[in-house]
């Protein structure tokens, strides 16, 4: 039974043989060796990892961390890497309590702020942790700058004593014409100067911040200049404002009109003005258009030479006109005004106007002692004269009227005579002969002058204006 149960068989190839004891302490001592050696192996190779490791946290440690003892506008920033450093020194100053003329307020509230970031790769540069030179040095005075609109707006709530509001300039039409109410200045606390009181309380103790403001003036936001260069251009428009027909301004608007349309409106914001025009108004306008623009044309008269050469106008031509649809005339104009463009062109079409030359000229005939207007060849007016006598007879030929005098004297030391008041006068030579009127004698169809050809102050007057210069004379 013994034996059995000891030598049972076991499934496998080959004999089942005991192992002795010998050889179990041979292979386990074996196996001990192998296996204990390469184990502290490994051991040595970590510590020398581990090591190197240090070696390089130690190097960059010292390259990259700023030098101890280091403050930026009073936050200590030694032992710590740029971007960290940035921002500790952004947060304190954030946080920094203040004492503005007694009053506590902190960073925050008034928008303090330096280019932290710079400052800290500066520091770093300049005091690297490897420069036991650098440790310790004196602080490092960071520009501080306060948010304008919010350091204000803080101060001011705060303060209220030390604001004064400034005025704007204004615009106002007043008697036909826009007038500048100037701008005043008002009282503020010059926040540049206590930028610059923190920024040296800062470098001394950041937790220990008092400073004192000063005051400046405290500009509009609309200037009087700009409320000049307003009123100006305001002016402008109403010189020129109106609807056009070309560069006719065909209906203008009356300034006081003009300025009802207009409104003129203040933008602090943007320290300036913006116009803008009422389209109902300018509408009102635009619907009285067709009886101011609408008309027929009138044909032009020229007085004019036998050359053709126009001597005068004696009436102006005149274009027809036919306003087209006035729909979003209104709107238009109102954008326009907005603009500052006050000449509306309106949609128009003309007719052309027809010319007419009236060729003049005066015959005198000393045989019948008559003179007479032509017109065109046609006679269309005629009546006696007196010419020169037959010792200062009227010289005969082609002449031409070379002056108009409404009235003067005529004298002659020659023949000693000094005529005063005679009117209508009109030269047509050079020797002093004239076509004038006579109030000295009625004996008309008879020679009575000195070479003058008199007539009728009537009828002085008549040739005078029928007549204009350059008029061709033919006596004979």
């Amino acid at each position: 039974m013994t034996d059995q149960l000891t030598h049972d068989p076991v499934v496998g190839d080959g004999p089942n043989e005991p192992e002795s004891a010998v050889a179990v302490r041979v292979r386990l001592a074996e196996t001990l060796e192998a296996t204990s050696t390469p184990k502290r192996k490994r051991r040595f190779l970590w510590l020398w990892i581990a090591g190197g490791v240090l070696v390089l946290l130690l190097g960059a440690a010292l390259t990259l961390l700023i030098a101890p003892g280091t403050t930026v506008a009073g936050v200590p920033v030694g032992g710590l890497p740029p971007s960290i450093a940035a921002n500790v020194v952004s947060q304190r100053l954030s946080d920094a309590s203040i004492s503005v003329n007694g009053t506590r307020m902190t960073g925050s509230e008034l928008g303090v702020s330096v280019d932290a970031g710079a400052l800290t790769n500066k520091a770093l540069a300049d005091r690297p942790l490897w420069n036991l030179g650098a440790w310790f040095g004196a602080p490092i005075e960071a520009p501080v700058t306060l948010e304008a609109g919010k350091a204000d707006k803080a101060l001011q709530q705060a303060l209220p004593s030390l604001y004064t509001k400034p005025t704007d300039a204004s615009v106002r039409f007043v008697n036909g014409t826009y007038v500048v109410k100037p701008a005043a200045p008002g009282i503020r606390v010059n926040t540049a100067a206590l930028a610059q009181s923190l920024q040296r309380a800062f470098s001394r103790d950041i937790d220990h911040v008092a400073v004192q403001t000063t005051k400046t003036d405290a500009l509009p936001p609309i200037s009087t200049g700009t409320a000049e260069a307003t009123a100006k251009k305001l002016g402008g428009m109403l010189d020129t404002i109106g609807f056009y027909v070309g560069t006719e301004r065909t209906v203008p608007v009356a300034p006081d009109v003009a300025a009802s349309w207009l409104t003129v409106t203040s933008h602090d914001s943007t320290g300036s003005f913006s116009i803008t025009a009422d389209q109902k108004k300018i509408q009102t306008a635009v619907d009285a258009l067709p009886g101011q623009v609408n008309r027929q044309p009138a044909n032009a008269q020229n007085i004019v030479n036998s050359a053709g050469e126009v001597l005068r106008v004696e009436t102006a031509g005149q274009t027809g006109r036919t306003l087209g649809s006035t729909g979003g005339v209104a709107a238009a104009f109102a954008t326009q005004l907005s603009d500052g463009n006050a000449e509306y062109s309106l949609p128009v079409t003309e007719t052309p106007f027809q010319t007419t030359n009236l060729q003049r000229s005066i015959d005198v005939n000393l045989s019948t002692q008559t003179l007479s207007m032509i017109q065109n060849g046609v006679v269309v007016g005629s009546w006696a004269i007196s010419s020169g006598l037959p010792g200062t007879p009227t010289p005969t030929g082609h002449f031409t009227v070379r002056d108009h005098i409404r009235v003067q004297t005529m004298s002659s030391t020659q023949y000693g005579y000094v005529v005063p008041n005679v009117q209508w006068v009109m030269y047509f030579d050079y020797n002093g002969d004239a076509f004038h009127g006579v109030y000295w004698h009625d004996n008309f169809g008879h020679p009575m002058s000195h070479g003058c050809v008199g007539m009728p102050i009537s009828l002085a007057q008549q040739l005078y204006d029928w007549t204009p210069d350059g008029t061709q004379v033919y006596v004979h």
